[in-house]
This record gives C-alpha cells, structure tokens and sequence, in this order.
C-alpha cells in the first residue's frame, strides 16, 4: 500500500493523470503548516508499513518546501517515495537530488534571507533618520 500527502489538488486528478490503483492508495490531506510538523508526519507514515511515500500538489514545480518533503521521504520511509503533482509530473527521491541540489539552495536562502534583514535593519534607522532631520 501506498500513502499520498496531499497538499492541494483532488485525488480523482492525481489517480488519474499518475496511473494508481484506488484499492492500494491512502490518501491524507494537510496544509504547508502541517509540513513543519515532523512528528505529525511520522505518526501518519509509521501507521503502517508503506511500500512507498508520495507528497502530491497541483503544480509541484510552483510547490515550496521540495527540502523537506524530500527529508520526511528519506528518514521516515527510507528513501521510497516521490514528489507528483496532477499535471503528471514526478520527481522521485534521490539522495543526490536532495543532497547535491535542495540542500544547497536552502543554504543560499537562508544566507540571503539574512543578508537582507541585516541590510533594512541598518537601512531602515538611517531613512528614519533623514526623513525626520527634513521636517
């Protein structure tokens, strides 16, 4: 049996478009929120004994979070899994996708993430203070 973490999109397009059988597929809903909920997801995951783990969107390639729906896939269900979306796209787990790729791209972010809070964080007193030495 396999389990699929939808995120949006409907299970009739993604049974569809994916080519699964209705009778070997569990079907859960969640939210973005629920993907910074680890335990949640391992509760879900260790129910039963799943051949394989898949998170579905309608549109993965606009679907943030790819790091961590990866991660859940590897340390909860040993690599086997994919990331799908109704459009009949399939990204399936790769240590070296996930490793190589998302992990990267997760550190560039947080380094520009910072980067610019600490830049309005400077910038942000110095226009303060122009505009109220004007008036």
């Amino acid at each position: 049996m396999d389990l699929i973490f939808i995120l949006n999109g409907k299970q009739e397009d993604i049974l569809k478009v994916q080519n699964f059988d209705k009778n070997k597929i569990k079907f859960i809903k969640i939210d973005d929120k629920h993907l910074s909920k680890p335990k949640f997801l391992k509760s879900k995951i260790k129910q039963e004994n799943y051949n394989n783990v898949f998170f579905s969107s309608k549109d993965m390639t606009l679907q943030r979070f790819h790091f961590f729906m990866l991660f859940y896939i590897l340390f909860y269900n040993s690599g086997k899994g994919a990331l799908i979306d109704d459009k009949g796209l399939r990204l399936e787990y790769s240590s070296s996708k996930l490793f190589l790729k998302y992990f990267p791209l997760l550190v560039i972010e947080g380094f520009i993430s910072i980067f610019v809070v600490l830049y309005f964080y400077i910038k942000l007193p110095v226009l303060k203070w122009k505009l109220m030495k004007n008036n």
